[in-house]
């Protein structure tokens, strides 16, 4: 703990109320406190370590952990962003070479939506013989793969167990796409979820009182007096008051694909009038 305050480990994680409650259990002395952290919150097992590492202090007790393994979602999420682009990189140079069907308008076209999932598991049940897939797949994931293709995420639950499933999805798409976007799966990767770089709030009107965005875990801790009922974190961080046609501009993620914490944010309640935006 004494790490974690040097460092804000709990504010730039946006666990403060780990925090506390670590605090609050080292006290009065409970039981396996670990438990539970590990349980809830393993990214923190790493920083423990570390720290348990800097007090023996010799060399040969620092613990390097194994790298996880790629998972098939950590390369289809990677695929769709490199097949996106990739189509619009050709749209600008090459535009006859870009089939129809995998043009922003054309059914093909990749994207993270539900629809797409289930458009490719439509694909692959047409491209590969049942033995193959039961093969590849097993039994059990092929019947419930083929039952639940029109479901939602029903390729990230099968890429979840079955990484190799991740080749099924490319060949299917690139068979329909072209030998053009032959897709290079790279040896090394880092998982991401997918979502916005950056985010725009567009205030459409002036709000007399309150309606204000709130940073609480901005580094900036600006004192904006701020007191809003039912909603404490409104009196923390930065607050931006929405005033007709001006934005809240931010990013999202940080450089590495991580959401960033400091972007958590939050819109106070109006106080008095209405607060209309728009995203």
């Amino acid at each position: 703990m004494e790490d974690a305050a040097a460092s804000n480990f709990f504010w730039e994680h946006a666990d403060l109320e780990w925090r506390d409650w670590i605090v609050e259990n080292l006290d009065r002395g409970a039981d396996n406190i670990m438990g539970p952290i590990l349980e809830s919150k393993g990214y923190m097992l790493p920083f423990i370590v570390a720290s348990w590492a800097k007090r023996a202090g010799h060399s040969e007790l620092v613990y390097s952990f194994l790298k996880a393994s790629i998972s098939g979602v950590s390369h289809y999420f990677r695929w769709i962003q490199w097949a996106k682009e990739r189509v619009q990189t050709l749209m600008d140079t090459q535009p006859e070479d870009v089939p129809k069907c995998v043009r922003p308008e054309g059914e093909d076209y990749p994207t993270f939506y539900m629809s797409f999932q289930n458009r490719m598991a439509g694909h692959i049940l047409e491209d590969y013989s049942r033995d193959f897939l039961v093969e590849t797949l097993t039994d059990d994931f092929f019947a419930w793969f083929v039952e639940n293709k029109d479901n939602d995420d029903v390729l990230l639950e099968i890429l979840r167990t079955n990484p190799s499933a991740f080749d099924l999805v490319v060949e299917s798409w690139t068979k329909r796409a072209g030998d053009i976007f032959t897709y290079a799966k790279p040896k090394y990767l880092r998982h991401f979820e997918p979502n916005r770089f950056a985010t725009l709030f567009l205030y459409l009107n002036d709000c007399p009182e309150g309606g204000e965005t709130v940073f609480p875990y901005s580094k900036e801790r600006l004192v904006t007096g701020i007191n809003r009922e039912g909603m404490e974190e409104c009196s923390d961080g930065v607050a931006v008051p929405p005033v007709k046609l001006t934005a809240s501009l931010f990013y999202s993620q940080t450089p590495m694909n991580d959401l960033d914490p400091a972007s958590l944010h939050g819109g106070c309640p109006p106080a008095k009038g209405v607060k209309c935006t728009s995203v």
